[in-house]
């Protein structure tokens, strides 16, 4: 080996390493904008990796890590690879992988402050993710099956019995409508409710006593159901809405209570704030609706629906 390969071969190891921690920080506000240090909420280290991705290092001003992620870029637009946040204790918070931008493989989500895992995830690209949710207490199983592409259930769900791995029941979904046999046990094992579904709609239905004697059916649960037409009410009482809704849809979210009344009313449309705000008013001053039922126990629940436009006749 001659004098200048030598010198040579002893340089080239400190250029790797050069090239795999060339990094910069910077410093972000809570809506992660860049600011002086002075005004920083959180810093973040930017590193190029031996394997050319950029993994940003986010941390609290006062040391403790919030996260780490890997793009593909130092603009931070895609990701790929291994994403890890954390919380104020330095506990997980969330652990998955990315690949060219999209969730891949396993996704473990964890309980606050503890390492006991809340619900775990696996993505299949393109075709959706099996999602499983585990109790805080014994980290066994509560409900697990599967998400499509579009985010709907699909195939088979099972619900157990809090600590137990006791079935609570069995629902088949096709694109988040149940599709087929939908069972419900008690805690010893006795078949408490069946129902058929086809097409979405129920066609038959079986209850039975928690000893397996056949008692008078009743549903297990019943949504929220308004008084009246939600289309109805905004056209009578709210002038600017006929013309807000040829613009776009109107997107209506709400929590119903237990006695009826409506809370959080949200609405999205490209109408002006007053307009929505005259919207959500109207919602507000409606009579009682009907609360979501819980084996024959009101409950409160969520409420969505889009409103679309269409011509009524005359017009």
């Amino acid at each position: 080996m001659n004098r200048i390969t030598a010198i040579m071969l002893s340089i080239w190891p400190w250029s790797v390493i050069s090239a795999q921690t060339k990094t910069d920080t910077l410093y972000l506000s809570a809506e992660y904008r860049t600011v002086s240090r002075e005004q920083a909420v959180y810093y973040r280290i930017r590193t190029l990796d031996a394997d050319s991705l950029w993994r940003f290092d986010d941390y609290f001003m006062n040391g403790r890590c919030l996260q780490q992620v890997h793009y593909t870029s130092p603009t931070g637009v895609i990701r790929e690879g291994e994403t890890v946040s954390y919380d104020t204790c330095g506990h997980r918070v969330l652990a998955g992988n990315y690949h060219m931008g999209f969730k891949t493989g396993i996704w473990t989500e964890y309980f606050d402050h503890s390492p006991r895992i809340r619900e775990r995830r696996e993505y299949t690209p393109g075709s959706g993710y099996s999602m499983t949710t585990c109790d805080s207490l014994s980290g066994s199983v509560l409900r697990k099956g599967y998400f499509d592409a579009q985010d709907l259930k699909t195939g088979i769900w099972t619900e157990y019995f809090f600590r137990s791995g006791q079935v609570r029941s069995i629902q088949r979904f096709i694109a988040g409508r149940r599709e087929g046999e939908q069972s419900e046990y008690f805690f010893n094992g006795q078949l408490k409710r069946k129902e058929f579904y086809r097409n979405g709609r129920q066609t038959s239905s079986k209850q039975y006593s928690e000893t397996g004697k056949r008692v008078r059916y009743y549903p297990s649960y019943t949504y929220a159901r308004p008084p009246v037409s939600l289309r109805k009410v905004l056209y009578a009482k709210v002038p600017c809405f006929e013309s807000a809704l040829k613009l776009q849809d109107i997107h209506i979210r709400c929590i119903v209570q237990k006695d009826g009344t409506l809370q959080q009313v949200e609405i999205r449309s490209a109408a002006d704030e007053d307009c929505r705000l005259r919207m959500a008013m109207a919602l507000y001053k409606m009579k009682a609706w009907r609360p979501a039922m819980k084996e024959k126990m009101p409950v409160q629940s969520e409420y969505e629906c889009t409103i679309r436009f269409y011509k009524r006749t005359g017009d």
